[in-house]
């Protein structure tokens, strides 16, 4: 079953929310479909896991690869499988954020998607789970929690870095996650990057697209081009941004994934 995503972005921010809207149309524009989606800015309700700045206060942590305090996107992730409202009002989650995020291990990075669509093409599945997380007097805690697909998305380094170039360069990186959120780079390009394949630049290549005219390609690693570059060039080069392989998966999974949802809206 597919589900509405839910959008929020710090500080309300309306170039945000905007970039993000322009991101969905234009896949929209290329598949056909309509893609269900509510915008929430940045608060919810005044309870818990009701507004962006509460979900940023719980997910903080110490970072000793920046040496400062960042976002962990890991715990936002795990704080969405525990919203109170996701037994009763399932959906993808979708935040953006002007605070810098980090993962273990990293100092810092673009953003997190925990895909609904496999390399594959295979769906992953929507319902409540039994997941054990923890233990307390020798007793297995359990408790159960959604499987939640999504994206988190910072735009904390892309401002400062792209001045004002910032929002084409965004919009980029929204639409490579987006990409990824819907199975890309797809198993059957051949231009996909698996562990161990020889043109790999970087460890960070794998399950890329190894084409530079498809924004499935890594960027800002050792042998790729910059995040602002590749922009530029896709804008010179691919006006469809995806190569032709990822793109027709992308437009395959977007059609199975949505053709499941009831009173699917077909764009004319």
């Amino acid at each position: 079953m597919a589900l509405p995503f839910y959008i929020m972005a710090e500080n309300d921010d309306r170039e945000l929310l905007k970039i993000v809207e322009d991101s969905f149309s234009f896949l929209e524009s290329l598949s056909g479909i309509s893609i269900p989606r509510k915008v929430f800015g940045s608060y919810f309700c005044k309870d818990d896991y009701g507004s962006i700045d509460w979900y940023i206060k719980e997910s903080t942590d110490y970072n000793p690869y920046a040496k400062k305090k960042q976002v962990n996107a890991a715990n936002l992730f795990n704080l969405f499988g525990k919203e109170p409202w996701q037994e009763q009002n399932r959906h993808y989650e979708l935040m953006v954020l002007n605070n810098d995020l980090f993962v273990k291990n990293t100092r810092f990075i673009f953003g997190l998607t925990c895909k609904k669509i496999d390399f594959n093409g295979k769906l992953k599945d929507d319902l409540l789970c039994e997941q054990i997380y923890g233990r307390a007097e020798n007793k297995v805690i359990r408790e159960r929690k959604p499987y939640i697909s999504g994206i988190v998305q910072s735009a904390y380094r892309i401002k400062n870095w792209y001045g004002e170039e910032w929002k084409p360069a965004f919009k980029t990186m929204i639409l490579h996650e987006l990409g990824h959120f819907y199975g890309l780079a797809a198993e059957s390009n051949p231009n996909m990057l698996k562990p161990g394949d020889r043109r790999t630049k970087n460890m960070l290549d794998v399950w890329h697209c190894n084409n530079r005219d498809c924004i499935m390609e890594q960027v800002n690693i050792a042998g790729r081009l910059d995040l602002l570059e590749k922009t530029k060039y896709l804008n010179k080069h691919n006006s469809k941004l995806f190569c032709e392989y990822d793109l027709e998966a992308l437009k395959k999974n977007i059609c199975k994934l949505y053709s499941s949802r009831n009173g699917i809206k077909i764009l004319n």
